[in-house]
């Protein structure tokens, strides 16, 4: 008795590797929202010595593959990115 067997694969490894890093992507960008709304809401306050605002104001965040100002920031990894362009927020 001979047998004769054959398995076909029909995984679509394609469309969910794509789904995946879809998916990765914005669970970057959701995360550094979050952390960047959490920094700006931990500021400095309006009562502090100096309260001028600008380092509240220039909070601002990045995720890979998607626009921003300069367009889109490194399209072959997941990356964010959480910022502030006053020059002292590293300091707060």
């Amino acid at each position: 008795m001979k047998l004769d067997v054959s398995v076909e694969l029909n995984l679509e490894i394609d469309k969910i590797s794509e789904a995946v890093i879809k998916a990765s992507r914005l669970a970057m960008k959701d995360t550094v929202r979050e952390i960047a709304r959490d920094a700006i809401e931990q500021a400095p306050p309006l009562d502090h010595p100096h309260p001028t605002g600008t380092n509240k104001r220039s909070i601002k965040f990045e995720a890979s593959g998607f626009e921003t100002g300069e367009g889109v920031i490194n399209q072959g990894g997941i990356e964010g990115a959480v910022y502030s362009t006053s020059g002292y927020g590293g300091f707060l």
